[in-house]
């Protein structure tokens, strides 16, 4: 992650913070004890306690109007259900994301009591050479690496790293789409080599996606598990949304997974759907589960509101295929098959 990035990333969860921190006073501003409220939830807030207290004074009504109480405890079980579920989602998109196959290999090493760090690469969608770079700058300090095509009958292939001033790179060839090799880098001094990774990093080519439907993919696909775990908490909550939520949520499952995933899949791997019944890509099959099972939890609610079971069920489901890491058992290109053809020629 860059410095801006980092930046990005704490400003965004400080504002949530101080959001979700400050729910109190939002709700008790207009009461005649607001400047009261504000000053417990802004001196004593963070003591969950103080909080607490903060918030059960800004909802309670002064002529105890029960029904006023009630309507402002739903509404902040209802605030409290988005923050949740939009965190649970976020959470979850980036456990997928770091798990998954396509995440850099990250790691250090120690040589002469000095460390570099590294982060070798496992996708790459260029029409030139993979570049994996590592910044060291101790000159004295050269690189090795080693590689070879997977699924094929070839031997490895050693060959020195580039030095471009303080970065090694190492090239690895470029492949046709969904062609996998698999590599691991020696940094050498003195004589002594020093392998990064033992267990070699494994990089899949694939072709450029356009960043609109990629970020459409990405959104929609976010959306549907928002609203998968908003319904499930709708019907904890035994709130009246349960039905609403539950259509976004096949909506926007439909949308990214079935038809934009296809359309990703076809950029980057030239094919639209590798999944059952023509393959096994997981990343398709689990999309196709969880939208059967979002269509079998629709179908019991519209015959009947009240059977919202299916809908718990459906949200767990998908909540279990998002931890099934992305990309695994996708698209590989099989050389065996080329390197049979040329020899039959």
């Amino acid at each position: 992650m860059s410095i801006t990035e980092k930046i990005l990333t704490y400003a965004f969860l400080s504002a949530c913070g101080l959001l979700i921190n400050f729910i109190p006073t939002f709700f008790g501003y207009n009461k005649i004890k607001g400047k009261r409220i504000f000053l417990i939830n802004w001196l004593l807030g963070w003591t969950i306690l103080g909080w607490i207290y903060a918030l059960i004074l800004s909802i309670k009504d002064k002529k105890g109007d029960k029904s006023i109480v009630k309507e402002n405890v739903r509404y902040i079980l209802n605030i409290i259900a988005w923050i949740f579920a939009f965190w649970f989602t976020l959470f979850f998109a980036g456990y997928q994301r770091m798990t998954g196959p396509t995440y850099p290999m990250n790691g250090k090493i120690t040589i002469s009591n000095e460390v570099f760090k590294y982060a070798l690469i496992r996708t790459y969608d260029g029409a030139d050479d993979a570049k994996v770079k590592i910044t060291v700058s101790d000159t004295s300090i050269k690189g090795e690496y080693k590689f070879i095509r997977m699924s094929s009958n070839d031997n490895w292939t050693t060959l020195p790293m580039t030095r471009q001033g303080e970065d090694l790179i190492a090239f690895i060839p470029h492949q046709p789409i969904a062609g996998k090799v698999k590599y691991q880098v020696y940094l050498i001094k003195n004589g002594k080599s020093n392998l990064l990774n033992k267990e070699p990093a494994e990089i899949r080519f694939k072709g450029p996606i356009p960043m609109w439907i990629l970020l459409c993919h990405i959104l929609t696909i976010f959306m549907a598990m928002l609203f998968s775990t908003r319904a499930g908490l709708e019907v904890i909550f035994k709130g009246k949304y349960t039905y609403l939520y539950s259509w976004v949520t096949l909506i926007t499952l439909f949308i990214g997974g079935l038809f934009l995933g296809p359309i990703v899949q076809k950029y980057s791997f030239n094919a639209y759907w590798t999944g059952w019944p023509f393959g096994h890509d997981m990343t398709d099959n689990k999309s196709l589960v969880a939208f059967i099972f979002w269509i079998v939890a629709i179908i019991f609610q519209t015959r009947d509101r009240e059977r919202k079971a299916w809908t718990i069920i459906a949200s767990i489901i998908l909540l279990i295929v998002f931890l099934i890491p992305h990309s695994v058992l996708g698209s590989e290109h099989d050389y065996t098959k080329d390197q049979k053809t040329e020899v039959e020629k």
